[in-house]
C-alpha cells in the first residue's frame, strides 16, 4: 500500500510539472517581440503594384515607414470602414523613403490604400 501512495504521489507530480511547463510554453510562444508586433503592420517586406489591407490602429500617434522605389505616382492613404480618408501617408512622384507620423481618431481597423504601379513597402513602427 505504501508502494501504490509513493508512486501516485510521484505520477501527480509528474503531471503537475508538465501541465505547469506546457502552460509557460504557451504563455512564451503567445508573447510577441519587438519585431512580430511591428510585423503585423506591415503589408508586405515589398509589393508591387496596387494593394489594399486592413490594419488595427489605436487611437493616438501612428508612425509608418514608407518605401517607394518607382519611378511613377505613389499615393498611399489610411481609410475608415466606410471608405472615408482620414489621412495620406504620402502622394508623390519617384522614389521616397521616409516616416510619416499620423493622429488615429478611434481605436479601430482601418483600410491602408496603397495606389502604385512600382515597388513598395509600407510598415507601423
Amino acid at each position: 500500500m505504501e508502494k501504490i501512495k509513493r508512486y501516485s504521489l510521484i505520477l501527480l507530480s509528474l503531471i503537475i510539472v508538465s501541465s505547469c511547463t506546457v502552460n509557460k510554453s504557451d504563455r512564451e510562444k503567445n508573447k510577441l517581440s519587438d519585431k512580430e508586433k511591428k510585423d503585423q503592420y506591415r503589408v508586405g517586406e515589398f509589393n508591387i503594384d496596387n494593394k489594399s489591407q486592413l490594419i488595427d490602429l489605436i487611437e493616438g500617434d501612428a508612425t509608418f515607414d514608407i518605401i517607394y522605389e518607382g519611378n511613377s505616382s505613389f499615393l498611399a492613404r489610411i481609410l475608415n470602414s466606410n471608405g472615408d480618408i482620414v489621412d495620406i501617408l504620402i502622394e508623390t512622384n519617384g522614389q521616397y523613403k521616409g516616416i510619416k507620423t499620423i493622429k488615429v481618431p478611434k481605436t479601430t481597423s482601418y483600410i491602408l490604400d496603397v495606389k502604385t504601379t512600382g515597388r513598395w513597402s509600407v510598415s507601423k513602427r
